[in-house]
């Protein structure tokens, strides 16, 4: 997920970037709904006495701010001319906003699961999920997912289902006991 939303953001970025002519592109194409988001990194980064840069606006957005980027508010602004650029190796047939919008928006709720510490272990579709990460990333930059590749063993531990753990957990607790 962490891969996914830097590499994700980053290529939002600099093809935007590119795009406009200028890495400081926020306030001319954010809508009024996102732009209290932007203020909040802004009103953040100064309370932390965190230069004001681009490079830091882009660090401190979350993956909902990116995601945002593909709500319909934007398509003409943004979409469809960006989408090749911004995902350049995913299939032309699907390549459009509104499938990346619902795929961003599954994989962010997802991640706020896991990053608010909620179990996620019992998903039916969990598995779809990771492949779905997997082929966005890919479709970004086939590279990098090479690179996850190497890491991941998602696929391992989910298949070997919650009863390991609970047994360790077990175990570690039965140590404490004595």
């Amino acid at each position: 997920m962490q891969i996914l939303e830097v590499t994700l953001r980053n290529s939002l970025h600099e093809v935007i970037s590119l795009d406009i002519g200028t890495e400081d592109w926020f306030d001319g194409i954010l809508d009024q709904q996102d732009l209290p988001t932007l203020d909040e990194i802004k009103t953040r980064l100064t309370d932390q006495k965190i230069p004001m840069s681009d490079g830091q606006l882009v660090a401190n957005s979350n993956l909902g701010f990116w995601v945002s980027l593909f709500n319909r508010r934007y398509e003409g602004i943004l979409w469809p001319q960006l989408l090749k650029a911004v995902l350049p190796h995913m299939p032309n047939g699907i390549r459009k906003r509104k499938n990346l919008s619902s795929r961003s928006n599954r994989i962010r709720r997802l991640r706020n699961r896991v990053f608010h510490y909620e179990p996620i272990w019992n998903r039916t579709n969990l598995g779809q999920r990771h492949e779905e990460i997997l082929e966005t990333i890919g479709w970004i930059n086939p590279d990098m997912l090479e690179v996850v590749k190497l890491f991941d063993n998602s696929p391992e531990v989910y298949q070997s289902g919650v009863s390991l753990y609970e047994e360790k957990l077990s175990e570690c607790l039965a140590a404490k006991e004595l």
